[in-house]
């Protein structure tokens, strides 16, 4: 039976949720995060559902975990807006669920995340030549955008060059009742020094 060696963590949970440097950490470690935030909003975007002016007071928390070969992370998200157009508050939710496991340790890791945004009521009032771009779905508002991926991570020399491949089912809702879906196929590179 082969076991892998015990190499001490060298970096500590943070901004990096799997540690391809080591192999993995020999004890499991687990992380909370909390944070919460109050924002006058200053300029209007479409990607956040919100126009200047707006009052937005939202929290966060996570819970990190890693042991061996296998990392976790699970996220939620709320938020309430008070437009500045004068209309009722509204409350809005998210929430992201990843998993990573490294099939060849410090090199190829495997990986999936669910993730999902539900706002809770159409705000932003721009004009269209402004709507959100980025995925091809129906043009804003969404009311709800949900997000499946499964990716594959090859680390050349840990996180300093790494080459990153994701494929993405995007579904959801607009506020209208049209529903919508989209794939995405992702690649991205990282070089840090």
């Amino acid at each position: 039976m082969f076991v892998w060696p015990a190499i001490p963590q060298t970096s500590p949970y943070g901004y990096v949720e799997s540690d391809p440097d080591t192999g993995g950490p020999t004890k499991p470690e687990l992380t909370l995060w909390a944070s919460a935030g109050y924002n006058p909003v200053s300029a209007a975007s479409s990607f956040q559902n919100v126009n200047a002016g707006d009052r937005t007071a939202n929290a966060t928390s996570t819970v990190g975990f890693r042991y061996w070969r296998f990392t976790s992370q699970s996220t939620g998200y709320f938020r309430k807006t008070q437009p500045v157009s004068g209309r009722p508050a509204f409350n809005s939710w998210g929430f992201a669920q990843q998993e990573g496991f490294y099939v060849v340790p410090r090199r190829l890791e495997l990986a999936a995340r669910v993730s999902g945004v539900n706002w809770g009521a159409a705000n932003f009032s721009g004009p269209a030549s402004t709507v959100t771009t980025w995925f091809a779905g129906p043009n804003f508002p969404y009311h709800r955008i949900d997000e499946d991926t499964l990716g594959i991570n090859y680390y050349f020399h840990g996180h300093n060059a790494k080459l990153q491949v994701a494929y993405s089912y995007l579904h959801g809702n607009a506020f209208d009742g049209q529903k919508f879906g989209a794939n995405r196929v992702w690649v991205q590179s990282q070089v840090m020094f």
